[in-house]
């Protein structure tokens, strides 16, 4: 049964590759919008995919109380020093070299100044696909969060674990 929540993405001829050898096809997506699943899921009549209805709540009004807000702002601002501790981490532990986590940060753009923006961003750089295997899939529990609080909680939980699992201090598998 699938989750229900999501997000919802464009397919275009563009990011379509189709390896002539293989056969394999592989898609090249961004996230677009969030949603969530409204009501139970049913199966197509071919029974190989479900249905849903969907509503879209990316533009949905965010409860938070000021001190939330202040102190997702706060966590906001520790984010640069982390990203900058996890490279170094990575780096040294061998699970991407320059090059190529260069081309995973071009892939994801660079760090947002907004607060719910960067924490989505920071689950994007520690869990990428392909998967560098230094954290914890939060990718479904980002977007069960239910605001920017959350979500930037989420993100320096999940960062500094990363950083904590690759230094050897506490390791997460």
């Amino acid at each position: 049964k699938p989750l229900n929540m999501g997000v919802s993405f464009t397919i275009t001829k563009d990011n379509v590759k189709i390896n002539a050898f293989t056969g394999q096809v592989t898609i090249a997506i961004r996230g677009e919008k969030r949603f969530e699943v409204q009501g139970a899921p049913w199966l197509d009549e071919s029974e190989s995919f479900y249905l849903a209805d969907l509503e879209i709540v990316e533009d949905r009004a965010e409860i938070m109380s000021q001190e939330q807000k202040e102190e997702a702002k706060r966590l906001s601002s520790e984010i640069p020093s982390l990203v900058e501790q996890w490279l170094e981490q990575v780096f040294q532990s061998g699970k991407s070299d320059v090059d190529g986590m260069r081309e995973r940060m071009n892939s994801i753009g660079p760090m947002p100044d907004t607060v719910g923006e960067r924490a989505i961003w920071v689950g994007a750089l520690i869990n990428p696909i392909p998967p560098l295997g230094v954290c914890l899939e939060i990718r479904p529990a980002m977007l069960a969060c239910k605001n920017d609080h959350q979500r930037m909680q989420l993100a320096i939980a999940a960062i500094q674990s990363s950083i904590d699992h690759l230094s050897g201090k506490r390791r997460l598998f």
